[in-house]
C-alpha cells in the first residue's frame, strides 16, 4: 500500500512500513526501526538501539551500552564499566576498579588497593596501611609503623623505636637507648650508660664509671679507683694507694707506706721505718735503731748502744 509518500507492506504476518525515511518492521512480535542511521529493536520486552556506532540494550530493567570499545551496564542501581581492560563498578556508594591486575575499592571514605604483586594498601580516616611481602606498614598522624619478621619499627616526631626479640631500641635527638633482658643501655653525646642487675656503668671521655652495691669504680688513663664504705683505693702504674678512716696506705715496687694519726710507717727491703712525734725508728736485720732529739739508740744482738751529746754509751751482757 502506498499513501502520502508512505509505503506499507503486509506479508506472512510481517508488517513493513517506510515513512519519511524511517523503516519499521513488525514480525513475530518483534519491532524493528531504522531512522537517520539509528537502528532500534524491541523484542521479548528487550529494547536494542544502535546509533553512531553505539549499541544500547534495555532488558529487565538492565541498561547495557557498548561504545568505542567501552561497555557500560546499569542494573539495580549498580553501574559497571569495562574500558581498555579496566573494569569499574559503582554500587551502594562503593566504587570498585580493576586495572592492570590492580584492584581498588572506595567505600565509606575508605580506599583499598590490591596489586598484582600481592600488595595491599588501605587509606581510611587519614591512616595509610600497606601490606607487602609479609611486611605491614602504617602511617597515621605523622607516625610511621612497620611490622616485619616479628619486628616492630615506629617513627614519630623524629623518634625511631624498634622492638625485636623482646629488645626495645629508641633513637631520639641523637640519643640511642636499648632495653634488653632487663638491661638499659643509653648512648648520648659520646657517653655510654648501662644499667644491669642494679649496676650502673658509664663510659665518657675515655673514663669508665661503675656503681655496684654502693661501691663506685673509676677507670681513667690506666688508673683504677674504688670508693666503698668511705674507703678510697687507687691503682696506678703498679702503685696501690688506700685511704680509710683517715689512714693513707701506699704499696709501690714492693714498698709499703702508711700514714695514720701523724705517724709514718714504711716497709722496704725487709726494713721497717717509723716516724712518730719527731722520733724515727728503724728495724733492720733484727736491729732496732731510734733517733730522737739528736740521740741515737741502737739495740742489736742483746747490746744497747746510745750516742748522745757526742758521748757513746754501750750496755752489753
Amino acid at each position: 500500500s502506498r499513501s502520502n509518500g508512505q509505503l506499507h507492506s503486509l506479508s506472512n504476518g510481517q508488517l513493513h512500513s517506510l515513512s519519511n525515511g524511517q523503516l519499521q518492521s513488525i514480525s513475530n512480535g518483534q519491532l524493528h526501526s531504522l531512522s537517520n542511521g539509528q537502528l532500534h529493536s524491541l523484542s521479548n520486552g528487550q529494547l536494542h538501539s544502535l546509533s553512531n556506532g553505539q549499541l544500547n540494550s534495555l532488558s529487565n530493567g538492565h541498561l547495557h551500552s557498548l561504545s568505542n570499545g567501552q561497555l557500560q551496564s546499569i542494573s539495580n542501581g549498580h553501574l559497571h564499566s569495562l574500558s581498555n581492560g579496566q573494569l569499574h563498578s559503582l554500587s551502594n556508594g562503593q566504587l570498585h576498579s580493576l586495572s592492570n591486575g590492580q584492584l581498588q575499592s572506595i567505600s565509606n571514605g575508605q580506599l583499598h588497593s590490591l596489586s598484582m604483586h600481592g600488595q595491599l594498601h588501605s587509606l581510611s580516616n587519614g591512616q595509610l596501611h600497606s601490606l607487602s611481602n609479609g611486611q605491614l606498614y602504617s602511617l597515621s598522624n605523622g607516625q610511621l609503623q612497620s611490622i616485619s619478621n616479628g619486628q616492630l619499627h615506629s617513627l614519630s616526631n623524629g623518634q625511631l623505636q624498634s622492638i625485636s626479640n623482646g629488645q626495645l631500641q629508641s633513637i631520639s635527638n641523637g640519643q640511642l637507648q636499648s632495653i634488653s633482658n632487663g638491661q638499659l643501655h643509653s648512648l648520648s653525646n659520646g657517653q655510654l650508660h648501662s644499667i644491669s642487675n642494679g649496676q650502673l656503668h658509664s663510659l665518657s671521655n675515655g673514663q669508665l664509671h661503675s656503681l655496684s652495691n654502693g661501691q663506685h669504680y673509676l677507670i681513667s688513663n690506666g688508673q683504677l679507683q674504688s670508693i666503698s664504705n668511705g674507703q678510697l683505693h687507687s691503682l696506678s702504674n703498679g702503685q696501690l694507694q688506700s685511704i680509710s678512716n683517715g689512714q693513707l696506705q701506699s704499696t709501690s715496687n714492693g714498698q709499703l707506706h702508711s700514714l695514720s694519726n701523724g705517724q709514718l710507717h714504711s716497709i722496704s727491703n725487709g726494713q721497717l721505718h717509723s716516724l712518730s712525734n719527731g722520733q724515727h725508728y728503724l728495724i733492720s736485720n733484727g736491729q732496732l735503731q731510734s733517733i730522737s732529739n739528736g740521740q741515737l739508740h741502737s739495740i742489736s744482738n742483746g747490746q744497747l748502744h746510745s750516742l748522745s751529746n757526742s758521748q757513746l754509751h754501750s750496755l752489753s751482757n
